[in-house]
């Protein structure tokens, strides 16, 4: 036949076309997109605050409390991250991305988190940090919701205006960005730290930092309090979140004239 060898031919070059034609990777689905944003600007001290931090995270995910709430979610799993950050020009990675859907995966990151070395201390840049952080939700999962959770101790001194970082994360697909304010003294109005009088670090985060669906804004008086609130912070952010009540209301008169309907 005049085509015959394109037979011989198509099993040798069969194997060339997946590795010449781009394709695309199918993403996984996670329930939740989890991304920490960690303060390690020079106001927390090496001594005592840091670590305290970190123990938190640690104890957050080896806490049977948070991994009920990754399993209880649709699909059982979530995707977290962690990231430090400071100065305008301070970002690095703590912890990659990695899925938590067992204990082993909780235990894995605790691990990972806790072992963390603190890369640096500056200035407090928490619009900068938002903005380099939304890019990483460029990665290989899907979910129905992407948060960014915030944690520090003071106000904005250095980077682009954190009002304007906000909107650019929700304008780029950020569902909600909730916060953990570690309460100091009240912020100076004399270095432009505050806007108005007697304003904390926490209604700084509330009226800054706090964006999107559901969003809320947690606060502490100290380090040593940091770590049970960050666990309750962090159940919080990736439990399943109930239907109003109108929806369940809805449903069910739906539900009863669609019966009624089949009775005609």
């Amino acid at each position: 036949m005049k085509y015959a060898w394109l037979g011989r031919v198509f099993p040798v070059l069969l194997p060339l076309v997946f590795v010449i034609t781009p394709h695309e990777a199918r993403a996984l689905a996670v329930d939740v997109e989890l991304m920490l944003l960690i303060d390690v600007s020079s106001s927390i001290n090496d001594s005592t605050e840091y670590p305290l931090q970190m123990q938190g995270y640690r104890d957050a995910f080896n806490d049977p409390r948070v991994l009920s709430a990754i399993q209880g979610g649709e699909l059982g799993r979530i995707a977290v991250r962690a990231d430090f950050w400071s100065s305008d020009d301070q970002f690095e990675t703590a912890v990659d991305w990695m899925v938590i859907d067992d204990a082993a995966g909780a235990a894995a990151f605790a691990a990972a988190i806790g072992n963390a070395d603190r890369p640096f201390g500056g200035l407090t840049a928490p619009g900068h940090a938002i903005i380099q952080g939304m890019f990483n939700f460029d990665n290989e999962f899907e979910s129905n919701r992407q948060v960014i959770d915030i944690s520090g101790d003071g106000a904005q001194n250095d980077g682009v205006h954190v009002d304007t970082a906000v909107a650019f994360a929700l304008s780029y697909g950020v569902d909600t960005i909730n916060a953990l304010a570690i309460e100091g003294d009240k912020l100076a109005m004399i270095d432009g730290s505050a806007d108005y009088p007697g304003q904390t670090v926490g209604d700084w985060y509330d009226e800054h930092l706090k964006a999107g669906d559901d969003a809320f804004v947690m606060q502490v008086s100290s380090f040593e309090d940091f770590g049970d609130a960050i666990t309750e912070k962090i159940e919080r952010e990736i439990a399943v979140v109930p239907l109003p009540g109108a929806v369940w209301l809805f449903g069910f008169g739906l539900l009863a004239m669609l019966r009624f309907v089949r009775r005609v």
